[in-house]
C-alpha cells in the first residue's frame, strides 16, 4: 500500500472527523470575518467614531471574538489529533516512520485549513450582510450602507492561519516526543485524578474571595482606577475556581464514605461519579469560565445601558444649552421664542447665564500655568450664578455642589473645572491666581477650588471657569471688547422627550445664522464647532439608547458563540470516550447490571458535566455582578433583571442536555454485550 492509499483510506474512515474539524474552523472563521468586516465599514465607523463608548464596545467585541477564535482553534484541533491518537500510535506500530506521520498529518490539514478558510469567508460574505443590517436594525442606527472591504477578507485569512499553524505544529512537535504506545493512549487520557485535600479546598475559597475583595475595594475608592487591579483579580479567581473544581468530586465522596450504608447502598453510583467528575474537571473548568464570563459579560452590558439611558433626566439641570458669544450662534430672541412656542411640550424654565470670555496669554497660579492649551477663561458673576442655576434652573439639582450660593468679597475667586481635566486638584486654597494679559496682570486670591469637572456648564474655548464678586466683574466687563460678552442659554422642558423637533428647528436656525458670518469668524467657528454646538438631553438619551441597543447585541452575540464553546467542548469529550463507555457497560451488563440502571449512571453523569459549569461558573459571575451593583447603588429592579440571564442559560443548557443525553445513552446501550456473543 502507497502513502497515497494510506492518506485517501485515512480520508473515507475518518471522515465524520473532518467534517467537525471543517464545520469548527469554518464557524470560526465566519464568526471573525463578521466582527471585522464591522470594524473595517467605513461609513459604520464613520458614523460612532466621536463615540468612546461605542468604539469601546466595538474593540472590546472584536478582541472578545479573536480570543474565542484563538481557544476554539486550540480546542478543536487538539480534540482532532487526540481522537486519532490511537490511529496514528497504529501507523508507527506497523512501520510508518515519524517523518511521514508527520507528513500525513500536514497535508489533512492544510487541505481542511485550506478548504475551512474558502468556506468561512464564503458564508462569513453571505451572512455579514445580514449581520450588519440586524445590528443597524437592532442598534436603531441611521441609514448606514454596507460595503465590503478587503481588509476584513486579508485580516481574518492572516489571523486564522497563523493560529492554526502555530496550533498544528506545536500539537506535531508534542506527539514527536511520545513514545507509539504513549501516542495510542493519548486519546483516551482524562484529567489526573487527585485526592481529597481540604487545605487545597481552603486555599481555593480564599483566593475566590480575594479576587472578590480586590474589585469591592478598588471599586469602592472613587480615586482608584480599577483596571490595574482586574487582572490580579481574575486571576485570583480562575485559581480559586480551579482548585475548588479539582477538590469537589473527591470531597463529596469522601464525606459520603462517612455515611456507609448510603455509600455501600450506591457503591456503583458514587464511584462513578467520582469517577467521571475527576476525570472531566478540565472540561467542568472551562466551560465554568465560558458560562462565568457570558453571565458577567450580560449582566453587566445590560446595567450599564439601562442605568446610562436613567441618568440622562438626572446628569443635566436643562434640557437644551448653547452659548452665544464673538457674534456666533447670534439668534434673535424673538426667532427663538417662535420655535418654542410651536413646541409640542411646555417650555418651564428660560434661563441666560452672562460670561465673559476673557482672552489671556495665559491662566497662572503660584504654582501652576493652567491654559491648558486654550487662550480663554470664562469669567461669571456670583450673583448671575446663584440667580440662573440654582434659584431657578436645578433647584434640587445637585445639592451638594460647591457652586451652590456662591458668597466672594472683592478680591475673592473660585476657580472650577469646565473639563476633565485633573490639574486643578494640585492647586491649593489661599494662593493668588493671575489673570495676565498684554499691559497689566489682574491678581485674585482662590478662595475655593472645584476640581470636579462641571459637565453641564458648556462654555466655548475654556478649560475653565472663574467665579469672581459682582464688583469685580463689573470692572472687567466695562473695559472688556462687547464681542467678548456672552450669554449661555438655558432651557427646561415639562417633557423634554418629545423636544427632538424643537432640537431640529433650533439646529437649522443656528446653523442658517452662522452661515453669514465673516469670513474670519467663520473660520472660528469651524475650528471649534464642538464647543459652539447646541446641547440637547434628546440627542444624549437618542446616543445611549442607541449604545445600549447596540452594546447589548454584541453581548447576546458573543454569549451566543460561548454557548456554541461550551456545547461543543462537553459534545467533543463526550464523543471521544463513547467507545471506552461502550467497553465499560458491556462488561458491567455481562455480569448482571440491567439496563435501567445503566441509563439512571449514566444520564446523572451528564447531568454533573452539563450543569456543574452553570453552579460554578454563575456564582462567581453573580458575585462580581451583585458586589459591583452594591458599590454603584444599583436598584434592585436589576438584580433580579439580571437573575433572569442565569434562568435563560438554563432552559438552552437543558434543551442541549436532552437532545445530546438521549443520543449519546442510546449509542451506548443500544448494542449490550454486542461484542462478546
Amino acid at each position: 500500500m502507497t502513502f497515497k492509499d494510506v492518506v485517501y483510506k485515512n480520508f473515507r474512515y475518518n471522515i465524520k472527523k473532518y467534517l467537525s474539524l471543517f464545520l469548527c474552523n469554518s464557524f470560526t472563521i465566519m464568526v471573525l470575518f463578521m466582527m471585522l468586516d464591522l470594524n473595517y465599514n467605513e461609513e459604520f465607523m464613520q458614523y460612532i467614531k466621536n463615540d468612546v463608548s461605542m468604539m469601546s464596545v466595538v474593540w472590546l467585541a472584536i478582541l472578545v471574538v479573536s480570543l474565542f477564535a484563538v481557544f476554539f482553534i486550540i480546542y478543536t484541533q487538539t480534540y482532532f489529533v487526540k481522537s486519532r491518537s490511537k490511529e496514528f500510535g497504529l501507523f508507527i506500530t506497523v512501520g510508518m516512520s515519524k517523518w511521514e506521520l508527520n507528513k500525513l498529518v500536514l497535508i489533512e490539514n492544510i487541505l481542511i485549513a485550506i478548504f475551512s478558510l474558502m468556506m468561512g469567508l464564503v458564508s462569513g460574505s453571505i451572512f455579514t450582510r445580514l449581520f450588519f443590517l440586524v445590528t443597524v436594525k437592532v442598534s436603531k442606527f441611521d441609514k448606514i450602507s454596507h460595503h465590503f472591504n478587503i481588509k476584513s477578507y486579508v485580516n481574518t485569512s492572516i489571523l486564522f492561519l497563523l493560529i492554526f499553524t502555530v496550533v498544528l505544529f506545536i500539537l506535531i512537535i508534542s506527539m514527536n516526543k511520545l513514545e507509539p504506545t504513549e501516542i495510542m493512549k493519548e486519546g483516551r487520557k482524562g484529567d489526573k485524578i487527585v485526592k481529597y485535600n481540604p487545605v487545597i479546598l481552603l486555599l481555593g475559597i480564599i483566593f475566590v474571595i480575594t479576587a472578590i475583595l480586590i474589585v469591592f475595594y478598588t471599586m469602592a475608592d472613587s480615586d482608584q482606577n480599577i483596571i490595574p487591579y482586574l487582572p490580579l483579580s481574575i486571576i485570583c479567581a480562575l485559581i480559586g475556581l480551579y482548585f475548588i473544581i479539582g477538590q469537589v468530586g473527591s470531597g463529596v465522596l469522601h464525606f459520603l464514605k462517612k455515611n456507609k450504608k448510603i455509600y455501600y447502598n450506591h457503591l456503583l453510583f458514587n464511584n462513578e461519579m467520582h469517577h467521571k467528575f475527576n476525570r472531566n474537571k478540565g472540561i467542568v473548568f472551562s466551560c465554568s469560565i465560558l458560562i462565568g464570563v457570558t453571565i458577567f459579560e450580560l449582566g453587566i452590558f445590560y446595567t450599564i445601558s439601562k442605568i446610562s439611558v436613567w441618568s440622562v433626566d438626572r446628569m443635566y439641570p436643562y434640557n437644551i444649552s448653547y452659548s452665544q458669544v464673538l457674534g456666533i450662534n447670534n439668534v434673535s430672541t424673538k426667532k427663538i421664542n417662535n420655535i418654542i412656542n410651536e413646541s409640542e411640550t411646555q417650555i418651564v424654565d428660560n434661563m441666560k447665564l452672562p460670561f465673559l470670555l476673557y482672552n489671556i496669554e495665559s491662566l497662572i497660579t503660584e504654582e501652576k500655568d493652567l491654559s491648558g492649551g486654550y487662550n480663554n477663561v470664562a469669567l461669571i458673576s456670583q450673583k448671575e450664578l446663584n440667580k440662573c442655576v440654582f434659584n431657578n434652573v436645578v433647584k434640587d439639582f445637585n445639592k451638594d455642589s460647591s457652586l451652590k450660593n456662591v458668597q466672594l468679597e472683592k478680591g475673592e475667586v473660585i476657580l472650577a473645572n469646565l473639563s476633565y481635566n485633573r490639574e486643578l486638584q494640585e492647586c491649593s486654597l489661599d494662593t493668588t491666581v493671575s489673570l495676565e494679559r498684554s499691559k497689566d496682570t489682574l491678581k485674585f486670591k482662590i478662595k475655593d477650588i472645584i476640581a470636579d469637572n462641571i459637565y453641564y456648564l458648556k462654555f466655548p474655548m475654556s478649560n475653565y471657569m472663574i467665579i469672581l464678586n459682582d464688583e469685580d466683574y463689573n470692572d472687567i466687563k466695562n473695559t472688556i471688547d462687547k464681542k467678548y460678552i456672552g450669554e449661555f442659554n438655558m432651557l427646561g422642558f415639562k417633557e423634554w422627550r418629545k423636544t427632538g423637533k424643537i432640537v431640529e428647528k433650533l439646529k437649522a436656525e443656528i446653523q442658517n445664522q452662522n452661515s453669514k458670518l465673516p469670513e474670519r469668524l467663520k473660520e472660528e467657528y469651524l475650528k471649534y464647532n464642538e464647543h459652539f454646538s447646541l446641547f440637547s438631553n434628546i440627542e444624549i438619551y437618542k446616543n445611549r439608547v442607541e449604545c445600549g441597543n447596540f452594546s447589548n447585541f454584541l453581548a447576546v452575540f458573543i454569549s451566543f458563540l460561548f454557548f456554541i464553546a461550551s456545547s461543543v467542548i462537553i459534545y467533543f469529550k463526550l464523543y471521544t470516550e463513547m467507545e471506552e463507555e461502550k467497553v465499560k457497560y458491556n462488561k458491567l451488563y455481562r455480569i448482571g447490571m440491567r439496563e435501567e440502571e445503566f441509563k439512571i449512571i449514566i444520564y446523572n453523569q451528564l447531568k454533573v458535566i452539563f450543569f456543574s459549569p452553570l453552579i460554578f461558573g454563575g456564582i462567581v459571575a453573580y458575585l462580581y455582578l451583585f458586589i459591583s451593583f452594591k458599590i454603584m447603588n444599583i436598584p434592585v429592579e436589576l438584580y433580579v433583571n439580571c437573575s433572569y440571564i442565569f434562568i435563560a442559560y438554563l432552559l438552552f443548557q437543558i434543551i442541549y442536555y436532552f437532545r445530546v443525553s438521549r443520543k449519546y445513552v442510546n449509542n451506548i446501550i443500544e448494542n449490550l454485550s454486542g461484542a462478546y456473543k
